[in-house]
């Protein structure tokens, strides 16, 4: 190269040292280029995945119908707590007031005092119905908490109370309330009776003493207490009252009826008809009954004057109940059918048989079919209202949590049938059952007998996983959704206070023998797949161990297969059916074997059977 280099002039020379570093220069000019071009196409890449985000953030704008939400989500991004508040003013009583509140309560950069009212506007604005009260427990203990750590105690011990029964409530109240008297008031009204008695420590106060104790089965204690209460307070009715209960519990009847004597009231007059029937005089203690209102305990006292071969005593009892109207009123009317039959005394046997109320479990027993007398009631050309619009746009957005929450706010209100059809019709398209057929099922109470209203009461809630499981193990659809409908009315987060879980409500316990029946590990009860699968797979079981008796089967879900096959093989019912129906009213198993066979019949007709 440097031989070369040297059969040039200098000046030639000087030229190609220029050129080479012209092109030198030029390469590096080239390379900034390309990477000035790069990085202004990534910019603009940037800017579109910018606005592309943006869109997903706020996926409500260019929709006249989702104006408010797509204030709010805009006041959301912003952190613009003042457009919120406008917000959650311009969608007073809807849904998206309740999220509007709950995301106020929730911003740090509020006042603590501005953030209390949020929470207690969101507390005012959930759900009050009784499968919601974890959710609702769980939503008063993060006020709870914050109010706590902002040093806003009273709120805070308000807060807590309705927090009660979680356990962190519990400890709440016991950190802030430095009234002993109070702090006991408040966990004995919650049932937490040890907790009532630690709280007051070495102070005596009688009148919380007294029914801790009682509820605590602790009885010498609580008849000194309540001894102690009326020394302090005598003729307190409630000690009176107390007192005596005490002592029925313990035996001394004599004392106990002599307090009962000075009281009026119907728990006056039960207790002396229980002591009545403990003295075996059965004409007085079905006078105080009666006097009283208690027909669980007519009940009760007619079984016994039964077992005793009593009939006739019995067959009064049964027919005074089936006059009335009660939880009852359909077994005495049954049972006193069944006992004049077996008297042979057929004119009391055909009264007691027009007393069983139609449409109910007995009169499935004796092979009648159902006539729910429904008609078709459905609106032509009714303008759509306004929340099934705003619904439609929310759930065509993705936001399918608030297309069901604004529906479920408006059937808090709804006063037609028509209506309340719309609403519970595209909250089940949405996967939501309960909220609407717990409303249709108010409809129902009123009288109502349009078939779509009882269609919304009963609908054929998650259809693809109830069809497959139910074609899986051979069961009817419609049993699996009388099941489900009777445990927790299609709500899959349904916590009972033993503990069940879920769509066809599993106890631990239950859950996991399943899981190794099926040899699996234990999956989550709260996902409704899940769920109704292990319940398909229970019923079968119950059905096959039962030799395919649906009514041994399904009260064997509620109380247990060992409870049902003793009761029913053992020597008292001996298999005799309506001795059977009789038996199982000592546990809440008779009225769940009434309510979902009912419930299954009522599918049969509503859906053809599917």
């Amino acid at each position: 190269m440097t031989k070369l280099f040297k059969k040039f002039s200098l000046l030639q020379r000087v030229y190609i040292c220029l050129l080479l570093s012209l092109s030198f220069l030029l390469l590096l000019a080239f390379i900034q280029l390309s990477k000035d071009f790069i990085a202004s196409g990534a910019n603009i890449e940037a800017q579109q995945d910018l606005k592309k985000v943006n869109q997903v953030i706020n996926p409500y704008t260019n929709n006249p119908v989702l104006a408010n939400y797509a204030r709010y989500q805009d006041a959301v991004n912003k952190n613009d707590s003042a457009a919120l508040k406008q917000v959650a003013y311009d969608s007073q009583g809807t849904y998206l007031e309740y999220e509007s509140a709950l995301r106020l309560a929730r911003m740090t950069n509020l006042p603590a005092v501005e953030r209390v009212t949020y929470y207690q506007r969101a507390t005012e604005l959930f759900s009050t119905d009784v499968l919601l009260k974890h959710e609702r427990y769980t939503l008063n203990l993060e006020f709870a908490q914050f109010a706590e750590q902002a040093g806003l105690t009273q709120t805070a011990l308000a807060a807590y109370e309705e927090a009660l029964p979680l356990d962190e409530a519990v400890a709440g109240l016991e950190r802030l309330q430095t009234d002993p008297l109070k702090l006991a008031n408040v966990l004995l009204k919650a049932r937490f009776n040890n907790g009532a008695l630690r709280a007051l420590g070495s102070l005596k106060v009688p009148s919380i003493d007294a029914p801790a104790y009682r509820a605590l089965r602790q009885n010498d204690k609580a008849i000194q207490s309540y001894n102690d209460w009326l020394a302090e307070d005598p003729g307190n009715t409630s000690a009176l009252s107390g007192k005596a209960w005490m002592l029925l519990r313990v035996g001394d009847f004599d004392e106990s009826d002599a307090i009962f004597a000075q009281l009026s009231g119907s728990d006056a007059l039960l207790g002396r008809g229980i002591i009545a029937e403990n003295r075996g005089d059965f004409a007085t203690a079905a006078n105080y009954y009666r006097q009283g209102g208690s027909q669980r305990y007519q009940w009760d006292l007619a079984e016994i004057h039964e077992d005793n071969g009593r009939i006739q005593a019995a067959l009064d009892i049964y027919m005074h109940l089936a006059k009335g109207s009660s939880s009852y009123t359909d077994d005495a009317a049954y049972r006193a059918f069944v006992l004049a039959q077996s008297q042979g005394n057929t004119t009391l046997a055909q009264e007691a048989r027009a007393l069983i109320p139609a449409n109910s479990f007995f009169r499935l027993s004796l092979g009648e079919q159902f006539d729910l007398g429904l008609t078709v009631k459905r609106p032509i050309g009714q303008p759509v209202p306004a929340v099934v619009t705003l619904s439609d746009a929310l759930a065509q957005s993705g936001n399918l949590d608030a297309a069901a929450g604004e529906l479920i706010f408006a059937l808090r209100t709804v006063e037609t049938e028509e209506d309340l059809v719309l609403y519970g019709t595209k909250l089940n398209s949405l996967g939501d059952y309960m909220y609407a057929a717990r409303t249709a099922q108010r409809f129902i109470d009123r009288g109502s007998q349009n078939l779509d209203v009882w269609r919304v009461a009963y609908p054929m809630a998650y259809p693809d996983l109830v069809f497959q499981e139910a074609q899986q193990n051979g069961l009817e659809p419609s049993l699996i959704w009388s099941v489900m409908r009777v445990e927790s009315v299609f709500f899959p987060r349904a916590i009972s206070r033993s503990n069940a879980r879920g769509l066809m409500q599993f106890i631990d316990s239950t859950w996991t023998w399943m899981a190794e029946r099926m040899s699996e590990t234990p999956t989550n009860p709260y996902e409704p797949a899940e769920n109704i699968r292990y319940g398909a797979e229970y019923l079968k079981y119950l059905l096959e161990y039962f030799d395919g008796d649906i009514e041994l089967a399904v009260p064997a879900y509620n109380g247990g297969q060992g409870f049902i096959k003793r009761l029913y093989e053992g020597t008292v019912v001996n298999q005799n059916k309506p001795e059977y129906y009789r038996r199982i009213d000592k546990t809440e198993t008779r009225e769940y074997l009434q309510k979902v066979l009912v419930a299954k019949e009522i599918y049969r007709v509503l859906y053809s059977n599917p």
